[in-house]
């Protein structure tokens, strides 16, 4: 009797271990829920972890749940499939370990810090009040709403392919705030190949054509008081990242660090083309704008952005790509960029014939360096108050100032606006071919060109200046044209060595070229030098130097005294 009983006792022992298997799910990660103070605790293991925390409108009383129903919650020594929390006012601190993790906050507000940390994966971070912000990890049960933050937030994703988005998903422009922090923001997505969205992470691809200087008003889906920094990976350890921002406004400074390849939009649209979207939805950063790019190849589009006080760019060596349209700074713009391949456009973006006056305004300097490369520069409907400077290293460069035919935006849509420097343009090439082309501008000093060798060409169409214009062209065979009325005090004009064409004329247009004093100097090789339509005021000097030289004066000009030496042709 007794080993009767014995077996009936294990054979009912086995049906009841069965019956818990069976109903066990199937979970991928473990998460342990405390609470210290008011402060909220998420501590995750290494596997794949989901955490959302979502308000329920009751003050400091937080939802956390898998709305996957694949992460156990362990809180108080117990697990569960979700946890109810209370009196969380201070701060929420999730670390998930490893794995490819996902932690999302809504409906939230908080004394103090967000801080989290995903570890190594694939992870994804949504912190804001949208339905598509948060779609990655899923909605069951989530009540949405804004996030307010008195301290600062602090993402770190480590390595892996991580997304974090903070803001607003909606298939509208922002009408309140979706996240907004009293502190600062500082995402770090570590290697891999990373995507940061902030502000409305979807927008319509309707709206009106651009029109000058309509720069961010209205309300920001994310308002940040401190500072915004993004770090995208290390220069050794950076992947093919990508920056989308709009609707943001940060107070302090925002600093962007790429560590490979790193694609940035700051504008009030993503993933669309800009041509079609209503202005006053973009970024406006109280202090400095600084992007420091790495080691390949970048692409920067600053789209109705205004800044408070300098805008800089700094790459060391790569192959970069920074169009600048409907951006107001109040102080410099400084663009360093290392050896490698460049483009760079400002204010060009013309969407319809009715597209005039100034799309990017600068309060300061506009100083664009570059190293051995090519490099391309368009500029058009742009006001800068101070100086521009431009130096640009050994390789074929093209200066291209409201030049509609080198620009497929103006030929296509419309013309593009004047460009008013308020001081000195200063354009400096390197060796190799060198373009310059300038049209109906306004320089308010001294416009000064110098090219070491190897062939320039240099084209002023209805240029005005203020006081001188000096040109330098050393050794090759120039081209200089001057048209369309030029005008400035003293012009001083020296070709160097090389067989090189000077040419002062009417072309299309009324107006002469008028000038107080000019001076033209070929040196050697066989050269020509022709003028008509142009008005000397005081003195003209023209040296054709060694070599077989060519004199044209033609009809329409004006010279108060004139005198040239080593010609030895008259046509």
């Amino acid at each position: 009797m007794t080993r009767k009983r014995t077996s009936q006792k294990r054979i009912s022992r086995r049906t009841l271990r069965i019956e818990g298997l069976e109903r066990r799910c199937l979970l991928t990660g473990n998460v342990v829920v405390k609470v210290a103070g008011h402060s909220l605790f998420l501590t995750g293991d290494s596997g794949d972890n989901t955490a959302v925390v979502s308000g329920t409108g009751t003050a400091g009383q937080y939802l956390i749940s898998d709305p996957s129903g694949t992460t156990n919650f362990k809180y108080k020594g117990t697990n569960n499939a979700a946890v109810t929390v209370n009196g969380i006012t201070d701060s929420i601190l999730a670390d998930l370990d490893g794995g490819n993790n996902a932690f999302g906050l809504t409906n939230a507000s908080l004394k103090d810090d967000v801080l989290v940390t995903t570890g190594n994966g694939s992870d994804f971070v949504a912190i804001g009040s949208g339905d598509t912000g948060l779609a990655g990890i899923g909605l069951a049960e989530i009540t949405l709403g804004p996030v307010t933050v008195g301290g600062s937030i602090v993402v770190n994703t480590g390595g892996g392919n991580d997304t974090v988005d903070i803001g607003l998903a909606t298939t509208g422009a922002a009408t309140a705030t979706a996240v907004s922090v009293r502190g600062s923001v500082v995402i770090d997505t570590g290697g891999g190949n990373d995507t940061v969205n902030l502000g409305v992470i979807s927008v319509p691809t309707t709206g009106t054509a651009i029109r000058p200087l309509q720069v961010v008003t209205g309300t920001f889906a994310v308002a940040i008081r401190g500072d915004l920094v993004i770090n995208t990976g290390s220069t050794t350890g950076g992947g093919a990242d990508a920056v989308s921002e709009n609707s943001t406004s940060v107070r302090g400074s925002e600093v962007i660090n790429g560590g490979g390849s790193l694609d940035v939009t700051l504008s009030n649209s993503t993933g669309v083309a800009l041509e079609g979207v209503t202005t006053g939805q973009g970024d406006a950063i109280g202090h400095s704008l600084i992007f420091n790019l790495g080691a390949g190849t970048n692409s920067v589009d600053l789209y109705d952005v205004s800044v408070g006080d300098s805008l800089n760019f700094n790459a060391p060596r790569s192959t970069d790509s920074i169009d600048l349209t409907l951006v107001s700074v109040r102080h410099n713009v400084n663009i360093s960029l290392g050896p490698g391949n460049d483009t760079i456009t400002i204010g060009t973006e013309v969407v319809t014939a009715e597209t005039t006056g100034t799309l990017v305004e600068i309060g300061g300097d506009l100083n664009i360096n570059t190293a051995k490369g090519n490099t391309t520069l368009e500029e058009a409907s742009l006001s800068v108050g101070g100086s521009e400077n431009v130096n640009l290293g050994n390789g074929t460069n093209g200066v291209f100032v409201n030049d509609d035919a080198a620009d497929d935006e103006a030929s296509s849509n419309g013309t593009e606006g004047p460009v008013s420097i308020g001081r000195d343009l200063n354009v400096n090439f390197g060796s190799g071919v060198a373009t310059l082309f300038v049209n109906d501008a306004t320089v308010g000093h001294n416009l000064n060109v110098n090219h070491g060798s190897s062939g320039t060409t240099i084209d002023l169409e209805g240029v005005a200046v203020g006081r001188n214009i000096a040109i330098i062209t050393g050794s090759g065979n120039d081209s200089i044209d001057f048209e369309r009325g030029v005008t400035a005090s003293d012009v001083f004009i020296d070709t160097g060595s090389g067989n090189d064409s000077v040419v002062f004329e009417l072309a299309s247009g009324a107006t002469l070229n008028t000038f107080k004093t000019l001076e033209v100097f070929l040196g050697p090789g066989d050269d020509s030098l022709s003028i008509s339509d142009t008005t000397v005021t005081k003195s003209a000097f023209f040296d054709g130097g060694p070599g077989t030289d060519t004199l044209v004066l033609g009809g329409g000009n004006t010279f108060g005294k004139e005198k040239d030496v080593n010609f030895e042709t008259f046509p």
